[in-house]
């Protein structure tokens, strides 16, 4: 944890200062009074929302594996299935987007006609598992 307090940005810990700019994790600069200092971080980790996903899946009966895109960052992080469908997902944090190469992988995929879905919330999770399973 940094003394410097989180980016409000992309609440990444500060971790340097340079000409009285505080710069965070990521590279963001900003005003040091920019900086909330607290303990921890408010947001929910995107682990927590994969593993409710892995969760649900495999509580309607789907099977849910782990992906890895050998020579192609930014693909989806899982695959889900269940009886006549499946998909492809990229969890995030709540109000976490993709970034623009995990975009670009996905659009590629899609292209080709791929069900790409990028879910953010637990909530998105119960949504995508009731349209696949209904």
């Amino acid at each position: 944890m940094s003394d410097l307090g989180y980016c409000p940005d992309c609440n990444a810990p500060g971790v340097g200062r340079r000409r009285g700019t505080v710069y965070c994790l990521n590279g963001h600069g900003h005003a040091p009074d920019a900086f909330v200092h607290r303990v921890t971080a408010p947001r929910v980790k995107e682990q927590l929302v994969e593993s409710y996903l892995v969760q649900r899946v495999k509580e309607t009966g789907g099977t849910v594996r782990k992906v890895r895109w050998d020579g192609h960052p930014g693909a989806p992080d899982r695959l889900c299935g269940w009886p006549g469908r499946h998909g492809l997902v990229e969890t995030k944090r709540p109000h976490g987007k993709a970034e623009a190469h995990q975009a670009r992988e996905h659009d590629k995929l899609r292209a080709i006609g791929f069900r790409v879905d990028v879910i953010d919330t637990k909530e998105g999770v119960d949504a995508y598992v009731a349209e696949m399973t209904g």
